[in-house]
């Protein structure tokens, strides 16, 4: 099956100015989340087009980008593709922004098929980012975060990558980061 992904690549190419924690930018992650994807056998369209812009609605707008009606006219895929973006983007409660953890386990605990495994690809892509970061506070409430609001399902979504991720948590949580990294 051929998947036209372009047009969506190109929005996520508006992400490219916002820097993550570790290294890098936030277009790399996109890519990164749908090379995961690929790599365990994923071909759903709205899957693969969604995990290219997952990000974008929370921070398209610190890099100017706000025409998210705009993806619901890319293609045939548009309307699902927003749909699963906008699931997997942290609600708003007048100006408080949904508490992480609420979050994660609205997402783990009753999100849709697809928005649970882009979830579990995007956190895989992140953990093993983290390894260029020097932040260890910030690591270790990510790794906790982790455990605590993705690994309790992570296998009933995706064992393969599950695995892959309690690996890279393993390792992350027992990597010895030298003193003179920390700020």
């Amino acid at each position: 099956m051929k998947t036209i992904v372009w047009p969506y690549i190109e929005l996520a190419r508006h992400l490219i100015k916002i820097e993550r924690k570790g290294f890098g930018n936030m277009f790399r992650h996109q890519v990164e989340t749908f090379a995961i994807l690929i790599e365990f056998g994923y071909d759903d369209p709205v899957l693969l087009k969604a995990s290219l812009i997952h990000d974008l609605m929370e921070d398209g707008p610190q890099a100017g980008f706000t025409d998210f009606n705009s993806i619901i006219a890319m293609d045939h895929n548009g309307q699902d593709v927003f749909d699963l973006v906008q699931e997997l983007t942290r609600r708003m409660t007048g100006d408080q922004e949904e508490p992480k953890a609420v979050f994660l386990e609205r997402i783990m605990q009753t999100g849709t098929r697809h928005a649970r495994l882009l979830k579990l690809a995007d956190r895989l892509s992140n953990i093993n980012s983290l390894f260029a970061t020097n932040d260890k506070e910030f690591i270790k409430r990510y790794c906790r975060e982790t455990r605590d609001h993705i690994m309790p399902y992570a296998e009933k979504i995706d064992k393969k990558i599950a695995s892959e991720l309690e690996k890279s948590l393993d390792k992350l949580e027992g990597f010895s980061f030298p003193e003179s990294s920390v700020l």
